[in-house]
């Protein structure tokens, strides 16, 4: 694994990696997508957009459309995007409310851990310094500046639920 290369396994055991030349998912089955463009998480399926090895007549890369169930560990390739929106609205796999699109990995908290374990002559007085300025403000009773204080532990328990939560609502 490289600096840049992640690895990450969802709640139905299906693996995401990218070893650098792209992402590839891989089923409980032993089945492997390579080239993996973009998807998104919804009712335990993985719907996405990636790339093919082979090649059109024009030179590009065959782009292909997929729906992934992981409960079953079954596929449904489509071989156009009509037809793929088409079966995800039959389906109905499209979330009501917000899509979290992905291309890279949904896990921030990777990046958080290696900032506090790699940055730690400045993160760990940084947070020791919020922590005693806010026991200072309750101290003295100054209130009214705890809720900016707060803005920083709660962006990172949103980072963490988000992170723990990938799929779409």
């Amino acid at each position: 694994m490289g600096f840049a290369d992640w690895h990450e396994t969802t709640r139905n055991g299906t693996t995401f990696c990218d070893p650098g030349d792209g992402v590839e998912v891989t089923l409980v089955d032993g089945t492997v997508f390579k080239y993996v463009r973009r998807w998104y998480f919804y009712k335990d399926h993985i719907i996405g957009t990636g790339i093919t090895g082979e090649r059109s007549a024009s030179g590009d890369r065959v782009q292909i459309f997929f729906v992934i169930d992981e409960v079953k560990a079954s596929a449904l390739q489509f071989p156009d995007e009509v037809t793929w929106i088409n079966s995800i609205q039959q389906a109905g796999l499209h979330p009501k409310f917000w899509t979290r699109w992905y291309i890279d990995n949904w896990n921030y908290m990777h990046l958080l851990g290696f900032w506090l374990l790699f940055g730690f002559p400045v993160t760990i007085p940084l947070i020791v310094f919020h922590i005693r300025w806010v026991i200072k403000l309750i101290k003295t009773r100054q209130r009214k500046w705890i809720k900016y204080l707060l803005i920083f532990p709660v962006t990172i328990l949103f980072l963490f639920l988000l992170s723990s939560f990938p799929g779409s609502f």
